[in-house]
């Protein structure tokens, strides 16, 4: 997959961000933006807006340097605090993970029972069927017409139930996640620069949302960063590991230059 996203522009460089920056709200990844005669790259859009227009999407434009800074400090904080709050930090990103693997798992056993009902009410209607078939209750022909429907629903409430099975089980690797995204991060507490590879080998995805104007006329800017292992880690504000969870969010008090 890291080799994959290895995209290179005109002059041969490596575009770090290829294949990891979507769209909020069509999920289409976005359009980076070129400056040949400056060379450097100059900021990110919606790939649908900018084929379609505002029917389909919205710009989600933001800046390259931008973009680099927020996930640049992203980085930096989350290893600075499995740094220095070790215990801490793995408390936090447990506690994110449960909240939303209970969601998961409550939505999946719920899933689970309807489905195990209805199979149980398949085997019924199926042991049934060929009861009246053997019988003669019902034609030969009539058994033909109707059970194949039935056998077709239970192979696939059989292959979702295989999927929420596999889905729950997944659910239980939340602490090896965790245990194997600690010294990933770690690697990065210094780093002073984005690469390829630190993005591709820290980074699953990054969720740019549409620009907001507040009431003061301030403009701020959702960016969700999804990281291996872990997903999405909602940050804290101030005081490390201990201090009040927000998103990461970026605000323009004016236009910055890409």
């Amino acid at each position: 997959m890291m080799q994959a996203r290895r995209r290179e522009n005109s002059t041969g460089e490596v575009q770090p961000f290829a294949g990891l920056v979507k769209c909020a709200d069509c999920g289409s990844s976005l359009n980076v933006s070129y400056d040949k005669r400056k060379g450097r790259y100059t900021g990110f859009s919606c790939w649908v807006y900018k084929n379609y227009g505002k029917e389909r999407c919205t710009s989600h434009a933001i800046g390259w340097k931008t973009l680099n800074q927020l996930v640049l400090e992203d980085i930096r904080r989350n290893a600075l605090d499995a740094h220095r709050h070790v215990a801490d930090y793995m408390d936090m990103l447990l506690a994110i993970k449960e909240e939303r693997q209970k969601e998961d798992i409550d939505r999946s056993r719920r899933e689970l029972k309807t489905i195990d009902k209805r199979m149980d009410e398949l085997t019924k209607i199926l042991n049934k069927l060929y009861e009246d078939a053997a019988l003669e209750k019902i034609s030969e022909e009539r058994y033909q017409a109707m059970a194949p429907k039935y056998e077709r629903e239970q192979i696939e409430l059989r292959g979702k139930r295989d999927a929420l099975t596999a889905e729950l089980a997944r659910n239980d690797e939340v602490y090896n996640n965790i245990q194997q995204f600690i010294p990933l991060i770690w690697k990065y507490t210094n780093i002073q620069e984005l690469t390829p590879y630190i993005l591709n080998e820290l980074i699953e995805k990054i969720v740019v949302h549409e620009k907001e104007i507040g009431a003061d006329g301030v403009k701020t800017q959702q960016v969700d960063i999804y990281y291996k292992f872990i997903g999405l880690i909602n940050q804290k504000a101030e005081g490390g590991c201990k201090g009040e969870v927000v998103k990461v969010k970026r605000t323009e008090i004016e236009n910055q230059p890409a």
